[in-house]
């Protein structure tokens, strides 16, 4: 009886270290995934801009801007130069938001990965005789 008693606390002890362990690791995995997501939403924001900067900048300044340059430049010249301008100022923060997204993910860090993996295997190691 004595075996098992023993067997038995044996099992009861990796089960309640796995699940201490389970959930320590559940938790740093959550506040990866919070950190990583509002830095995502931080970069959807920034897309955001920089499209409605493009759109709204290209049909609300280009009618003005091309009409003061047509005063010096032929008006086919002056749109292209105006909207030339819009694109690059656009471009540059969609390239800002799509470098923060870039950051943002994989939600979970390889590091967090790697260590959930190599307690997985000391447990099972552990576990079995």
């Amino acid at each position: 009886m004595g075996d098992d008693e023993s067997m038995s606390e044996l099992l009861e002890d990796v089960t309640a270290q796995t699940v201490r362990l389970v959930r320590d690791e559940m938790a740093v995995v959550r506040q990866e995934m919070v950190e990583n997501a509002a830095r995502a939403k931080s970069g959807m924001v920034l897309l955001g801009g920089g499209g409605a900067l493009m759109a709204y900048g290209a049909g609300a300044v280009v009618a003005g801007s091309v009409a003061a340059l047509s005063r010096r430049l032929p008006r086919w010249a002056a749109a292209l130069t105006v909207g030339g301008g819009l694109i690059s100022a656009g471009s540059a923060l969609a390239v800002v938001g799509r470098r923060e997204l870039r950051q943002a993910f994989p939600l979970v860090s390889k590091e967090s990965t790697t260590r959930i993996k190599e307690d997985a295997l000391d447990i099972v190691d552990r576990a079995l005789p």
